[in-house]
């Protein structure tokens, strides 16, 4: 067979496992991260809750953590070293 992607087999697969169709963007706007680094390292407020605010949209910013395993995350999750600040993770076994 000189055609691969022409066998009826392989169409089969293709078809049976939707590997054939396109991938479209998850969202329509992605922000612009300078916008945001802009603006923290314009804003001046020292108030626990800006601090807060301020670590929190960094941490979005530069983690690839989905929000709902941010939203679970509590302070005691955070490991501080030096000037470091770790989330430690705790993996779970799922079964299936």
């Amino acid at each position: 067979m000189k055609e691969v992607a022409n066998s009826p087999l392989i169409k089969f697969f293709v078809k049976e496992y939707q590997l054939n169709y396109e991938t479209e963007p998850k969202y329509e706007t992605i922000w612009e991260i300078f916008v945001l680094f802009n603006f923290v390292n314009k804003w001046k407020s020292h108030s626990n809750s800006d601090v807060q605010v301020k670590a929190i949209a960094l941490l979005v910013a530069f983690s690839a953590v989905r929000m709902t395993e941010l939203a679970k995350m509590v302070l005691e999750d955070i490991c501080y070293i030096g000037e470091q600040m770790q989330k430690q993770n705790l993996l779970k076994k799922v079964a299936y």
